[in-house]
């Protein structure tokens, strides 16, 4: 049965089923065939009278069936949609219609742009990925294999972030940005979510993670994510087309195609190549989500596996800048020596144990009491490290520590300028929250991450770090006065 006669009869049976869910319109979406959805019949493709750059397409379906369209700028879910396409040539369009057996595609129905319209790709987005019109642009993953075996990276710290796959360029930028203000969430420090295009939660996704998370994972701790090794480069252009081009570390090419950005929705689509990326994917439309004049992040649309990108000559030429370290205050060292006396005596505090922080001492969690604490770290428990006490003699540098199964430990202590206690023996670790544990670094020693003081200015607390051996960040102890 066509189409057009079988929507007339769809039509009167909706009068039956007005009663039915909104859901119903699936029982009659299975007898739709691909030879049904042509164009004229199931759907148009209309040039703009003023501009034939922009295209029109429209569904002709009764408005309850779901429809998807495949396109040059990507695949989309809605009945109308419409393309900005800059570049003369023939394109080629694909309508979609959800049925319970899954997606109903029509055959590629081609159309025709007649003229390149400068208009659609002179934007500060196409020259920040391409240098604009006549240019290129050579990008690589943020990770390479030195000649002596070590891995490099620079912007991202590696090739791979993760994200709740709802995400978009709207959640995570502010309307503010411009072609000169980067107000978005890496650039913008803190970021407030609340300042977004689209300040709303991102949902849950498609595996049930919750809402608004995302980790900036970096290769030296995690480099389970990829092989080490050199990627090659992706080259994009702006020269009579958008063109990709692939090449591998050695500069020989292994790949063609064309591009597409879509400045209005945030994506990027890719014809006859797959980007550069360190797996293989079936994906060729990408949500952008960071895009400046040397660093790129853009993620498949099914997919929580972000790709961070950066330019050829921004990681030739990366020269890291000096780690960051806790900024102290005047007087710290009386402030944890000899506050009161040079004997102190310090427990790990029952409202806010543990946290992590960076490399500046900032914390990287932003836990206020017992409550704030995730349900995949634990819940606090103050009675688990009760008994776990610290005697600082600042005097004759010794230390005892009482550990909460009542293990007793006697030694010896340095406090460098940097804030870093170098204890002389190793210190048995025990369980402070979770799957969380106190424990010295590698070196035997804990650094001061910050200290606390009351409205007398009196030391009541401090945080203490150990070192992660491989991340860039501190495990911290939150140790009061007793």
């Amino acid at each position: 049965m066509k189409l057009r006669n079988m929507l007339m009869i769809l039509g009167a049976g909706l009068l039956l089923m007005a009663s039915c869910s909104p859901d119903d319109h699936d029982l009659a979406a299975p007898d739709i065939k691909s030879d049904d959805l042509v164009e004229g019949i199931a759907f148009t493709i209309t040039h703009d009278s003023s501009n034939p750059n922009i295209v029109y397409l429209s569904s002709l379906l009764p408005s309850s069936y779901q429809v998807a369209w495949e396109t040059p700028q990507g695949r989309t879910v809605s009945n109308e949609y419409t393309l900005k396409i800059a570049f003369d040539g023939d394109y080629e369009v694909r309508m979609g219609v959800s049925t319970k057996g899954g997606y109903v595609w029509s055959q590629p129905t081609t159309f025709h742009i007649d003229e390149f319209c400068t208009d659609f790709v002179d934007h500060f987005l196409w020259n920040r990925l391409s240098g604009g019109i006549g240019n290129s642009k050579t990008w690589q993953i943020d990770l390479a294999q030195l000649e002596d075996g070590s891995a490099k990276t620079t912007f991202w710290k590696g090739p791979h972030w993760y994200f709740n796959h709802n995400f978009t360029w709207d959640k995570l930028h502010s309307k503010a940005e411009t072609e000169t203000v980067y107000a978005n969430y890496i650039d913008s420090t803190p970021w407030e979510a609340s300042n977004a295009i689209d300040p709303t939660p991102a949902e849950e996704d498609a595996a049930g993670n919750g809402e608004n998370w995302y980790w900036a994972a970096d290769y030296a701790g995690n480099s389970w994510m990829c092989s080490l090794a050199n990627y090659g480069y992706m080259t994009l252009d702006l020269i009579n087309g958008a063109h990709v081009t692939l090449t591998d570390a050695a500069g020989n090419v292994v790949g063609k195609g064309t591009y597409m950005l879509d400045i209005d929705n945030h994506t990027i689509s890719f014809s006859d190549v797959f980007p550069l990326n360190t797996k293989e994917i079936p994906d060729r439309t990408f949500r952008l989500l960071y895009l400046s004049e040397t660093a790129m992040q853009m993620v498949p649309y099914n997919s929580n596996d972000a790709i961070n990108y950066v330019t050829r000559n921004y990681f030739e030429n990366y020269v890291p800048d000096a780690a960051p370290e806790p900024e102290l205050p005047d007087g710290w060292r009386d402030d944890v020596t000899q506050s009161t006396s040079t004997v102190l005596t310090w427990g790990i505090s029952p409202e806010t144990p543990m946290n992590w922080c960076s490399l500046s001492g900032s914390f990287m969690n932003d836990w206020k009491t017992a409550t704030d604490y995730p349900d995949w770290l634990g819940m606090v428990d103050p009675s688990v490290y009760a008994g776990f006490s610290l005697l600082m003699n600042s005097a004759d540098n010794t230390a005892s520590l009482l550990l909460p199964d009542g293990t007793k430990v006697s030694t010896t202590f340095t406090l460098d300028d940097k804030g870093i206690f170098m204890f002389n023996d190793p210190v048995p670790s025990f369980t402070v929250i979770g799957w969380a544990s106190f424990h010295l670094d590698d070196n035997n020693a804990l650094r001061i991450m910050s200290i606390e003081k009351d409205e007398n200015n009196r030391t009541t607390g401090m945080w203490l770090g150990a070192k992660d051996p491989q991340k860039d960040e501190y495990m911290a102890y939150h140790l009061v006065l007793k």
